[in-house]
């Protein structure tokens, strides 16, 4: 968010346990303006409540572009975030908005139809990094092979299914480095075990892997990933994402923005042109009010002079036939 210079966006959120934390976490670390907070009720059957979503959109203060931003980061699941975006198509709703996603449904299937999108949806979010070096590439071919051994009539997979596979391979590298790191006595010791696994360093299947003090993973990346169109199947990866503001590289050119079009040189701005003031009534009327006793000043005040030349030039006449009967 901050690297393409937005510094003001509205958060729109679901009451799953997830969504309400990540909301709360999000709020915390936000350093630039909210300008909305809504969360949407999910019903009984799972199912994003319609009257609660309409009350969230009509809440949006679009009306006033002082409050405004066309930056929408919504938190949801995917089952639940297509049907939001859907809603806000179906009523119009400030169409040139930049709704912004985490990986709970950035980078997710949209489904057989896209078609109640607009013609650019330009969503863009974040989702978990797919990496394909070496390591990957040596796992799947291993993996392909065996396929192959066991089921020579099917095709084999071209890629990993999911970043969750990847993840897991690695996870079990990370405890088997670290396991194979301690003396067969202290492999049942939960402490030694955490101890060995901060220390572990490897290039695995997921990327580069190691662990910080509290244990999340060290340095993770992310994509950057932008639905460009309508007829799109599939999410595009315009760059990749650290969680510090050096580590994030996008492409601009590579993205498409609702309302606004693809190869824009710079992002949308976040917020929305502010018109000048109008003049409230009151004031229109006294500045009418004052014009027309200028008016009226300016009138009398030219009279006044016009008297007091006509009266100057009888006086400047009177003293002429007063000397021209002095001389007879």
């Amino acid at each position: 968010l901050t690297h393409l210079g937005w510094n003001r966006i509205s958060v729109i959120n679901t009451e799953t346990d997830f969504t309400k934390d990540l909301a709360f976490e999000f709020g915390n670390l936000w350093k630039g303006d909210i300008a909305y907070f809504h969360t949407v009720r999910i019903d009984s059957d799972g199912a994003v409540d319609a009257g609660s979503l309409d009350l969230a959109l009509d809440g949006v203060p679009t009306e006033n572009p002082r409050l405004n931003s066309r930056v929408i980061v919504l938190l949801a699941h995917h089952q639940h975030a297509f049907p939001i975006l859907q809603r806000a198509r179906e009523r119009n709703f400030q169409p040139d908005t930049i709704w912004v996603g985490t990986h709970s449904w950035t980078d997710r299937f949209f489904g057989d139809s896209t078609q109640w999108m607009p013609d650019i949806p330009g969503y863009i979010g974040i989702a978990q990094y797919r990496n394909r070096n070496s390591e990957y590439q040596d796992f799947l071919q291993r993996i392909q092979a065996k396929q192959r051994q066991l089921r020579p009539l099917t095709p084999v997979m071209e890629f990993l299914p999911d970043y969750a596979a990847e993840t897991m391979v690695d996870s079990i590298l990370s405890l088997a480095k670290a396991l194979s790191s301690l003396q067969p006595k202290d492999r049942a010791e939960t402490g030694h075990i955490v101890n060995a696994l901060k220390n572990i360093t490897f290039s695995g299947v997921s990327g580069p892997v190691s662990f910080t003090a509290e244990g999340d993973r060290a340095n993770p990346q992310y994509m950057v990933m932008n639905f460009p169109t309508n007829t799109a199947t599939e999410w595009v990866n315009v760059g990749v994402a650290g969680i510090t503001p050096d580590t994030v590289d996008i492409d601009i050119r590579a993205i498409c923005w609702a309302s606004v079009g693809c190869n824009q040189a710079t992002a949308p701005t976040d917020t929305y042109p502010v018109p000048p003031n109008a003049v409230p009534l009151w004031g229109t009327l006294l500045i009418v009010v004052i014009s027309i006793l200028f008016i009226i000043i300016a009138l009398k005040y030219w009279r006044s002079r016009q008297k007091k030349t006509r009266l100057k030039a009888n006086i400047d006449e009177m003293q002429k036939k007063d000397k021209c009967n002095a001389k007879y």
